[in-house]
């Protein structure tokens, strides 16, 4: 047997397993999700049905136009990108928001330094969760270049630079569409954000997971174009991997993991100097951004000796996530702040096997279960866990958006069926590739499919939180696209 028939057998598999779980998490979406009784569980599995039928209705039509499509598509992406840049910063204008807590610490944190040259309001807050410093610090310095042109409107700014972000990682998706399988499937990536009304209502929900959503899909492209460079081309495109997954992993670290499916991809593809080219730039980038940072803060603004007794260990998240249904609760940061730092992971450990070992395996399965329908069966993406802070007007659009409105369940329920109707095409794509196989015009693919798992397996052992996948939302359009431009009525013929 090659080398070659193992690396396929391997991918093959790997679809098999992701098929295999994303079925679980599909079903578990449908059974366990946002819809809480019978006939609203009935309801949203044919809302999901009625999005994929239009979906692979419209990508029929996509393929019909395929020639104009090419022809156009720049047209096409810049005035979709365009009208959904204003309509995210328009609504975020009319939604303006209050912030509190974690988003206060992001927001004010990041003002407050642009205003006086420090934080002393947050030190206390990062010394305990000094993960959030990368955000703060992204967004400092927007706000810093707004001061500078006398401009200190901080929520303005905030949106406008989060509209920006968001617009840009549907491009990435669509221009990674169009030159995985052609112009048809970028047109069917757009159709897919267009129809999406959760990306409608993202550019004021300003935290992590929409600051980061541009990375994990941007880091994708340029690994894309790095396969047709040469030289010093392609030595560039994996500095600018490094440089955005520096960048992108310092807001939220789960942007990474795309990282770690380009190098899986090469390893499989055996191209070993890419493989050390590609991990040492971004190793070394990603070191260099955060050792600066950490450098910057610790020398200017927090204690390092108050870091080492009051950060909150990663293992709090993971032996959180293992309670109850796994989201958040006071009690468990309360048993880790009573721990002293001298043997406070082992502590930790300890707890997380006793949880585990308590659960056994059906449990642990059950658990799964309960989190995947969390985690990835919200098609609002928790927007209005921003949105509901403090709303400085009341419009006919809080009656949807906000919980607490009598037409939220329809809003939410409309979302989440097309958000599970992108899923299901995706998991369709992922089943074709394990019945036929994957020719070269598929095999770029697999990064993309690789990170998502990824996103998946980390969530079920971290803190249950429908917000936390959604910096990868883009990737999974995109997987969704490219399945229903392979099972158009032309397939992958007419590539490019």
């Amino acid at each position: 047997m090659t080398h070659t028939d193992i690396s396929d057998r391997l991918r093959r598999l790997f679809y098999a397993v992701f098929a295999a779980c994303f079925a679980f998490v599909l079903a578990s979406a449908l059974l366990r999700g946002v819809a809480g009784t019978g006939p609203a569980r009935l309801a949203l599995a044919a809302g999901a049905v009625l999005w994929a039928a239009a979906l692979y209705a419209l990508a029929r039509l996509a393929a019909r136009y395929e020639t104009a499509l090419k022809a156009r598509f720049g047209i096409v992406l810049a005035a979709f990108s365009a009208a959904m840049f204003l309509l995210e910063f328009a609504l975020a204008l009319a939604l303006r928001h209050g912030v509190w807590y974690d988003a206060a610490a992001l927001f004010d944190g990041a003002a407050e330094w642009a205003e006086t040259g420090s934080f002393p309001s947050f030190y206390e807050y990062y010394g305990w969760f000094p993960n959030n410093l990368g955000g703060m610090i992204f967004l400092y310095v927007f706000f810093k270049a707004a001061s500078l042109t006398g401009f200190t409107d901080w929520y303005a700014v905030a949106a406008l630079v989060n509209s920006a972000l968001l617009t840009a990682s549907m491009a990435m998706a669509a221009l990674a569409c169009r030159k995985l399988a052609g112009a048809r499937a970028g047109v069917l990536a757009l159709g897919a954000f267009a129809l999406s009304p959760q990306f409608w209502f993202l550019g004021g929900a300003v935290y992590t997971d929409t600051l980061s959503m541009l990375f994990p899909i941007l880091i994708f492209y340029l690994y894309l174009l790095s396969r047709e460079a040469r030289g010093g081309k392609k030595f560039l495109f994996y500095l600018l991997i490094g440089l955005a997954a520096g960048v992108g992993g310092l807001v939220k670290i789960t942007a990474v993991i795309i990282v770690v499916a380009l190098l899986v991809d090469l390893l499989l593809r055996r191209e070993w100097k890419e493989l050390l080219a590609l991990a040492a730039c971004a190793l070394a980038l990603i070191l260099a951004l955060g050792g600066g940072l950490n450098a910057c803060i610790y020398s200017r603004h927090l204690s390092r000796e108050e870091a080492a007794k009051n950060n909150t260990p990663l293992l709090h998240w993971v032996m959180m996530g293992l309670k109850g249904d796994g989201y958040y609760n006071p009690e468990d940061y309360e048993f880790t702040r009573s721990l002293p730092p001298e043997g406070r992971n082992r502590v930790l450990l300890g707890e997380i096997a006793r949880r585990v070992g308590e659960r056994g395996p059906l449990g642990m399965a059950d658990l799964f279960s309960k989190k995947s329908a969390a985690d990835f069966g919200d098609g609002t993406y928790g927007a209005d866990d921003f949105l509901k802070i403090y709303p400085e007007t009341d419009t006919p659009l809080h009656r949807f958006l906000l919980p607490d409105g009598e037409g939220f369940a329809l809003y939410q329920g409309a979302a989440s069926a097309l958000h599970l109707a992108l899923l299901g095409w995706m998991l369709a794509g992922a089943c074709r590739l394990v019945r036929r196989g994957e020719r070269a015009s598929r095999r770029d693919w697999l990064p993309l499919y690789l990170a998502f798992f990824g996103v998946w397996l980390f969530l079920m052992f971290w803190e249950t939180n429908r917000r936390y996948f959604s910096n990868f939302a883009p990737v999974m359009i995109a997987c969704a696209a490219l399945a229903l431009a392979d099972f158009g009525p032309l397939g992958l013929a007419n590539e490019r």
